[in-house]
This record gives C-alpha cells, sequence and structure tokens, in this order.
C-alpha cells in the first residue's frame, strides 16, 4: 500500500515531495532509482513506461488546459487496465504567505498499484493546467514550473545538463555564423587571460585600451 498526497502542484509519494507530474514523467524513462528498491523487482515497468508515455503525450501534446483534459479523458476510455477504487481521505494544512495563514485541505490517497498512482497524477496535472514539455535536447518529458522552456535539468553529457549543453552548443554555432560575436569572444578570452598574469594598475590599463582598440 502506497500513501500519495497531493497539495497545490506537487505530490507527495511516501513521504517524498515531487513537482506535479514529476514521476509520470520518471517512470516514462524508465528510471526506477525513486522508488524503493523490493517494488521495483516485483513491477512491470515496461506496462507502466508505456502507459505512462500515451498519458504524456495525449495529456501534454497541446498547453491548451481544455486540450490536455480531453487527453486525459481519452486515456481513461480507452485504456483496459483495471478499474481504480481509490481509498482517499482528507488532510488540512496551515500555510503561511505574506504574513497571511491559511488552511488548505489535501488529498490523501491510499493505493495498491503504481499505474495508479500514475492515474491519479495525471489527474490532477491536467486539471490543474500543471506544464510539462519536452526537451529539444534529449526528448524527454519533464515537469517545470515556467511555460515556454525548451531544455530539462538532466544530466546529458559530461556532468553537464540538457540546459547547460544546448546553451553552450548554440553559443557555438552562433560563433561560427557571427563574426562579431566570435571576435567578441576571442578577444574576452585573450583580455581574460592577460588579466590573470596583469601584475600591475599600469598593465592593466594598457591592456583595457588595445581591447577597445580593437572592437573599435
Amino acid at each position: 500500500m502506497f500513501d500519495v498526497k497531493f497539495i497545490g502542484n506537487k505530490i507527495w509519494f511516501n513521504g517524498k515531495e515531487y513537482p506535479l507530474g514529476q514521476i509520470t514523467c520518471l517512470v516514462a524513462e524508465g528510471d526506477t532509482d525513486w522508488i524503493d528498491t523490493s517494488v521495483s523487482q516485483l513491477t512491470d515497468w515496461e506496462f507502466l513506461r508505456e502507459k505512462a508515455t500515451e498519458y504524456l503525450e495525449h495529456c501534454f501534446h497541446s498547453d491548451v488546459a481544455n486540450d490536455k483534459i480531453k487527453g486525459y479523458l481519452f486515456c481513461k476510455a480507452n485504456y483496459s487496465y483495471p478499474k481504480q477504487e481509490y481509498i482517499i481521505t482528507k488532510e488540512i494544512t496551515k500555510i503561511e504567505t505574506d504574513n497571511e495563514i491559511k488552511l488548505q485541505i489535501v488529498d490523501c490517497y491510499h493505493i495498491k498499484k503504481i499505474i495508479e498512482l500514475i492515474d491519479l497524477e495525471m489527474m490532477y496535472a491536467t486539471c490543474n493546467n500543471v506544464t510539462i514539455d519536452k526537451c529539444k535536447n534529449c526528448g524527454k518529458y519533464y515537469a517545470t514550473r515556467k511555460e515556454g522552456t525548451m531544455y530539462c535539468d538532466r544530466v546529458f553529457s559530461d556532468g553537464q545538463s540538457c540546459k547547460q549543453f544546448a546553451s553552450k552548443k548554440n553559443f557555438n554555432e552562433n560563433l561560427k555564423s557571427n563574426e562579431l560575436l566570435s571576435l567578441y569572444e576571442k578577444t574576452y578570452q585573450a583580455v581574460y587571460y592577460k588579466k590573470r598574469i596583469a601584475k600591475t594598475k599600469k598593465d592593466m590599463k594598457q591592456i583595457y585600451l588595445n581591447m577597445k582598440r580593437i572592437l573599435l
């Protein structure tokens, strides 16, 4: 039995917090590190990966809230896994924002299968119009708090995230096609090196004069 809580745009699974939508994204990419090893070994992850991917593709192919909900209803109507009968309870939590105290009702579910977790998370994500995008670098879905983002924070290459890798790649491509930017970068790197070995203020002043002369 698993305990799942939904608080705003976050999901709590067995006491750990995730952005709403992230667990389904992890399942879709085959990541099982977030769950207990014994549970992972007893679960049909290929089946779950397929279903998680289908939910994401149907619910988050569009940024329009109505399209997300239609996608979720399509998944519910067309997929043949057993109907879920959830045990649900309610909790009340205190929230403090801007010196104001509010009470918030938390939906708490007690489920038996991970497929139920995916279904619940997608239901809340679509109802709350959560943003889930597909990374333009690695092609995997990821939950994000900002609309219009293009890259995720997963480690992609040499310890760099997709966001860092893509930023460096785009910069290098711009260098090749923009002569002025290429000149600036070469000058900057040369000045940076000279600044490191400069010993006096006079040396520093001469460095800046030389840079100005090159750029102008």
